[in-house]
């Protein structure tokens, strides 16, 4: 699958590609060379919720499932200054949600990017979402889908 990164005027100026087929670690993430840009693309200056997700995957599933805006880290460790940027620009940001997987990774890195938003935005409320022992946003949404496939299925 292929994502486009996006910059301020909406213009896609990278690639990031997923191998969805793939087990192993050392093939699943591609990116173009220098990337730039954000995925889905700057929020609407109107946001006053962003979710920021670990993976560009999670954020794309909660664009499927929800009316909330996000923007996609690349990896627990990558709050780039593009995206610090981009969120010190929203006037209407009220609160600022991580969302991150749920391992040792995620809860610490949880930790160090709401200290790093607190003082770059030290008005703006910051929660996280308690992710169950290793499942993301995406794991989560195809576990309950599934599930709810089963009971109709059954029924």
């Amino acid at each position: 699958m292929v994502f486009p990164l996006k910059d301020k005027s909406g213009t896609i100026v990278s690639l990031y590609g997923r191998n969805i087929e793939s087990e192993g670690k050392d093939d699943r993430h591609f990116y173009t060379t220098n990337r730039s840009g954000l995925y889905p693309g700057y929020p609407d200056a109107a946001t006053e919720i962003l979710i920021i997700t670990e993976s560009i995957i999670d954020s794309a599933t909660l664009g499927l499932y929800t009316i909330y805006a996000s923007l996609a880290l690349y990896g627990t460790n990558v709050l780039n200054e593009e995206l610090k940027e981009a969120v010190s620009q929203l006037k209407n940001l009220k609160e600022i949600i991580f969302f991150l997987n749920g391992d040792e990774a995620g809860r610490t890195w949880t930790q160090k990017h709401s200290e790093t938003i607190h003082e770059l935005l030290p008005q703006i409320k910051i929660t996280a979402v308690n992710t169950p022992e290793e499942e993301d946003i995406n794991s989560m949404v195809q576990s309950h889908c599934r599930r709810t496939q089963t009971s109709a299925v059954e029924s």
